[in-house]
């Protein structure tokens, strides 16, 4: 039975594709989306119940996720063929969605914001790719801004500071590089937390484990 949490996420994240929907890009690339893990991170004061009149704010800070993400699948695949050079395209549709959200709002100061965040994350990009001798501490530092930059960059905006580690304990259990079963002992530590939301990020955490496990 779905619980309340994986309802409201699920339900975030339709809103977010129909706010992305492009007939000839879904039937070529896909409907686009962020899994629960990203999404929970970046939605947890929503979850908690906080600021949910910046509802638009969450849904553009997304995009970026999913825009970036979908220039990432091309770099992986190598050489560009048709469906990849949609995957390129749907990317920057994707991205200019995120800048038409906040723009339709007056958020200049957040656009400035996510935008650094984008920098700093494409940054971290390339010395994954171009930097011959990277330390391991320097690839998870480079890691850990590609999954958290654009979230911290929204929760400074928006002045919920206090929400940024446990946003990046749950964005980072998706790196390989990380001991989840570490994470979870961490989660322990945050009191202010609902029991059943407490509950709910640790069965994703506990998902992840068991991934990992298989792979």
């Amino acid at each position: 039975m779905t619980n309340i949490y994986q309802k409201q996420v699920n339900n975030w994240r339709d809103d977010i594709a129909k706010i992305l929907y492009h007939p000839s890009l879904v039937k070529h690339t896909g409907v686009p989306k962020l899994n629960d893990l990203q999404m929970t991170s970046l939605f947890l004061p929503l979850l908690v119940g906080e600021n949910e009149k910046e509802l638009t704010s969450y849904y553009a800070t997304a995009i970026i996720y999913i825009a970036l993400s979908s220039h990432d699948d091309v770099i992986e695949r190598g050489t560009l063929n048709k469906s990849q050079q949609l995957q390129v395209l749907a990317g920057d549709y994707y991205s200019g969605k995120y800048y038409q959200l906040l723009s339709v709002e007056g958020k200049t100061e957040l656009i400035g914001q996510l935008t650094n965040s984008i920098r700093l994350m494409t940054e971290a990009r390339t010395r994954l790719l171009c930097v011959d001798k990277t330390s391991e501490v320097q690839r998870l530092t480079a890691s850990q801004t590609i999954v958290t930059a654009p979230t911290q960059a929204l929760f400074q905006q928006l002045g919920l500071t206090k929400y940024v580690p446990l946003a990046k304990t749950i964005a980072f259990c998706q790196l390989p590089q990380m001991d989840v079963s570490d994470l979870l002992g961490q989660l322990e530590a945050y009191e202010q937390l609902p029991s059943d939301l407490k509950m709910y990020i640790r069965s994703l955490l506990q998902e992840q484990v068991e991934l990992e496990t298989k792979l």
